[in-house]
């Protein structure tokens, strides 16, 4: 089909019910009927999930850094400081 003057004239013409409607998929539908402040307040909490999990992880390669009396102080061992070290910084 090529598109030309006579195929654009026809568009404003249609019924409404003959247009074809595109639906994304559930979830950006969900956030979507939300309206922007629900869109925003997504971002914004996957923002703070990923901040979130950075600062885990740089906490993480302190707690790996600590000396023995330093862990002591705080209560733990050094192989509970490099069991925590060695997890992922998405992992709780």
């Amino acid at each position: 089909m090529t598109w030309g003057p006579d195929t654009l004239t026809l568009l404003p013409m249609m019924h409404l019910s003959e247009r074809l409607v595109l639906q994304p998929p559930a979830p950006v539908a969900i956030a979507l009927a939300g309206g922007p402040s629900r869109i925003l307040g997504a971002i914004v909490a996957l923002v703070a999930a990923f901040d979130e999990a950075l600062e885990r992880g740089r906490q993480r390669r302190a707690l790996a850094r600590l000396e023995d009396h330093h862990l002591r102080d705080i209560g733990i061992t050094r192989a509970q400081a490099k069991q925590e070290a060695r997890k992922p910084f998405w992992r709780r």
